[in-house]
C-alpha cells in the first residue's frame, strides 16, 4: 500500500505503465503505476487535468511517489478502455 493508494487486480498494461483497480483514500480508483522518469514528464498534465471538472473528462486524484515508483490515482470508469470502445464502434 502506498500512502493513499491500495492496489487491486491489474486492469491493463500499456507503454506508460500498468493500470490496477484499487482505492485512493477509500474511493474506487484506477491506479496507474509509472516509472518516476515517465511520471516527471506528465506532472504538468496531471496538474492541468486536476484543475478541470467535466463529466466527459476522467478525474486525476493524485500523483504519489514511493521508492522509485510513481502512482497516478484516477477516476475508475467501468466498461473497458478507450481503444476497446473505439474498436466496437
Amino acid at each position: 500500500m502506498v500512502k493513499n493508494c491500495q492496489l487491486g487486480p491489474v486492469l491493463s498494461y500499456g507503454s506508460e505503465g500498468i493500470v490496477h483497480s484499487g482505492t485512493w483514500r477509500d474511493t474506487l480508483a484506477a491506479i496507474k503505476v509509472l516509472s518516476n522518469q515517465y511520471a516527471r514528464r506528465v506532472e504538468n498534465e496531471v496538474k492541468l487535468v486536476r484543475s478541470v471538472n467535466h463529466t466527459n473528462i476522467i478525474k486525476y486524484y493524485d500523483l504519489e511517489y514511493e521508492q522509485g515508483t510513481a502512482y497516478l490515482a484516477m477516476e475508475f470508469v467501468a466498461g473497458g478502455n478507450l481503444f476497446e470502445f473505439i474498436q466496437t464502434k
